[in-house]
C-alpha cells in the first residue's frame, strides 16, 4: 500500500472501510483526538468489551508516518478506527475561523458596489470604455 495522503484518505482505501471510519467518526466527540506531542495525536474508541481501543497516529505534512491501533480488526494496513482519527484530525485541520460580525455585507450586488463608485469616475470609466 502506497503511504496515505491524509488530506485524501479516501483515495487510499477501500470505500466501504472509508464509510465506516466516517461513521465512526460522526459516533464520536469532535474533541476525542487528543494531541500528545507534536503531530502526535491519541483517540480512545468505546468497545464491547471492558477494554476501550486506542490508536495512535503520528501525521506528518502530508503524509501519515506513523500509526497504530488497538483493535482486533484482520491484519490490514488500516483499520475503521484509523481512519475515523483521518477524519477528525483532517476536520480539525480545515475548520475555518469564523468570520468577523458586521465587516462584510450579507449579500454584495453590482447595484451596491456601483453606488459605492463616484459618479464622475464611472461616467470617465465608461466614456473611456466606449472608444476602445
Amino acid at each position: 500500500m502506497a503511504k496515505p495522503d491524509w488530506n485524501y484518505i479516501e483515495n487510499f482505501i477501500d470505500p466501504e472501510l472509508f464509510q465506516s471510519g466516517y461513521e465512526l467518526a460522526e459516533e464520536s466527540m469532535p474533541d476525542a483526538l487528543k494531541s500528545v506531542d507534536q503531530n502526535i495525536y491519541k483517540i480512545s474508541f468505546p468497545s464491547t468489551s471492558a477494554v476501550a481501543i486506542e490508536a495512535e497516529l503520528v501525521f506528518g505534512r502530508k503524509y501519515l508516518t506513523q500509526y497504530r491501533c488497538d483493535c482486533t480488526e484482520p491484519k490490514k494496513p488500516l483499520c475503521r478506527h484509523l481512519v475515523a482519527a483521518v477524519i477528525l484530525y483532517r476536520r480539525s485541520k480545515l475548520e475555518l475561523p469564523p468570520a468577523p460580525v458586521g465587516s462584510w455585507p450579507a449579500k454584495i450586488t453590482i447595484s451596491s458596489i456601483l453606488h459605492q463608485v463616484p459618479k464622475d469616475d464611472l461616467d470617465r470609466f465608461l466614456q473611456r470604455y466606449a472608444r476602445t
